[in-house]
């Protein structure tokens, strides 16, 4: 059985792994995968994957141990919610149709959990 800290930067392991391959096959610089783009916004890049990446998951599996299960999912599925409302409010990025409509089912269900 592999530990709630393996699994979370295990998972950072693999996407680096696969980004690094994206990165050596298309490394132009015309994407925002871009080693340029990469170089240039490192420190935004390392905040945003630890805040809205990292933090989420171990709240996650921290909540397991003194959460039934249920409820620390329903916790960690805001974590998308906050995403998008920082997004919007920190750079200015446009929300779209779809992400409201996931942000409002997010929280409808939520809500209804915690009602019954």
């Amino acid at each position: 059985r592999l530990s709630p800290d393996f699994i979370v930067f295990g998972r950072w392991g693999i996407a680096s792994l696969v980004f690094g391959v994206a990165l050596l096959i298309q490394g132009d610089g015309t994407h925002l995968l871009s080693l340029e783009f990469m170089r240039e916004n490192w420190a935004e890049l390392l905040l945003i994957g630890a805040v809205f990446g990292s933090f989420p998951y171990l709240a996650y599996y921290t909540g397991l141990r003194v959460l039934p299960a249920s409820v620390a999912t329903f916790v960690e599925l805001l974590y998308v919610v906050v995403t998008i409302g920082v997004s919007a409010a920190a750079s200015g990025a446009e929300i779209h149709i779809l992400q409201l409509i996931g942000a409002f089912s997010i929280l409808i269900a939520v809500a209804l959990y915690v009602r019954s």
